[in-house]
């Protein structure tokens, strides 16, 4: 019998401090009519599928179920489900808005064909604001205002040679862009790349991805990469950038057919711990 990895990215003894006091019955799935949720009969599967996990720093669990409920969240509908531009099941998030607190599942894949599941729980729903509750600023939860199909500029010191090379669709819309100058002091002699970006459109030429790379000797590993997935509207639903120290993702939630998310679900992956922040616009 196959078995997955499934565990808790809290702490164990942070985890049993929030047992029965961060959940609730959880609320309907919210999706908006242009954010299409998983089919119910995937999230069926993933409810039972067999799971397991050995490590001492974290929680185990046999089962979803066993986590959900500890969490206050059995039986309960999914809150909301993110699923790849190919159809692949990435997060379920079941959340209560009474208290605010909320746990989900990340499934992540690997290269065998298996998947491993990562459980998170939060206990508290911030503010997507300069907020003494959060670590981050207001920028931390303002990405999704960037403008997406905007060229990144040079903006450092002294560059010899700056080259900029741009294709462009049938439409006009850059499809492709790269930057590259002849710098000094940074190790390497000779020209250095600045900047990449790849922007992807639909058939309606809505952006649907974009994916953006800037030097790591030029401004260090910090969001180094990024990429961003659209919904049909438009609407940035979820990106993912690298840290040094593994990776960070954005889901934005939307509950109506606005441009404006009403929550963010923030994901920092240390080393293959999951450390979420809740945060509602």
């Amino acid at each position: 019998m196959r078995r997955t990895i499934f565990t808790s990215a809290v702490p164990l003894v942070f985890l049993l401090g929030l047992l029965g006091g961060c959940g609730g019955q959880g609320t309907p799935a919210v999706s908006p009519p242009a954010q299409e949720s998983a089919p119910q009969s995937v999230l069926e599967a993933a409810a039972v599928r067999d799971v397991g996990s050995v490590d001492g720093e974290k929680t185990e669990y046999l089962s979803i179920e066993p986590f959900l409920r500890e969490q206050g969240f059995d039986g309960a509908a999914p809150f909301y489900d993110y699923q790849d531009q190919e159809g692949n099941l990435q997060l379920v998030l079941y959340y209560d808005e009474s208290t605010g607190a909320g746990c989900g599942i990340r499934y992540i894949p690997s290269d065998s064909g298996d998947e491993r599941l990562e459980g998170f729980t939060f206990d508290a729903t911030i503010p997507a604001a300069d907020s003494e509750d959060s670590v981050y600023s207001a920028s931390h939860w303002d990405r999704w205002k960037t403008g997406y199909t905007a060229l990144p500029v040079w903006e450092g010191g002294a560059v010899e040679d700056y080259q900029e090379a741009c294709v462009e669709d049938e439409s006009g819309r850059v499809t492709s862009f790269e930057s590259s100058g002849i710098f000094e002091g940074y190790g390497t002699e000779g020209r250095l790349w600045v900047y990449s970006a790849q922007f992807t459109y639909d058939d309606n030429g809505t952006l649907r991805q974009r994916h953006l790379g800037q030097n790591p000797q030029l401004f260090g590993t910090h969001d180094s990469s990024w990429d961003s997935y659209f919904d049909t509207q438009g609407r940035v639903c979820y990106e993912r950038g690298y840290l040094t120290h593994g990776s960070q993702e954005y889901y934005y939630i939307y509950t109506d057919d606005g441009m404006s998310p009403a929550y963010c679900l923030y994901l920092d992956e240390n080393c293959g711990v999951w450390w979420p922040e809740f945060a509602a616009y």
